[in-house]
């Protein structure tokens, strides 16, 4: 049985959100259960490990966010121009 492009989308929603969800709630539990992990600087400078993986993870859930919303407005166009053009 041949899944179709909804069921498709679907999955792949699903396994994104997981993926979002598995690196927050990482990140969350080593503040709460490993808070001198974040502690630590990096290297020689007073930015701890902390700050700059929050940072990081801020550009990331960002730049993911505007790339996801891309890619489905795109296919939302793609399908809806499809529809009209029957």
């Amino acid at each position: 049985m041949q899944r179709t492009d909804e069921e498709r989308q679907g999955a792949v929603d699903l396994l994104l959100a997981v993926l979002v969800m598995v690196i927050y709630f990482v990140y969350m539990l080593t503040i709460a259960f490993a808070p001198e992990v974040f502690a630590r600087p990096i290297g020689a400078s007073k930015v701890s490990i902390g700050l700059a993986s929050g940072i990081a993870m801020a550009v990331f859930m960002v730049a993911f966010c505007a790339w996801y919303t891309q890619r489905r407005n795109q296919r939302e166009e793609e399908a809806s121009h499809d529809a009209r053009h029957r």
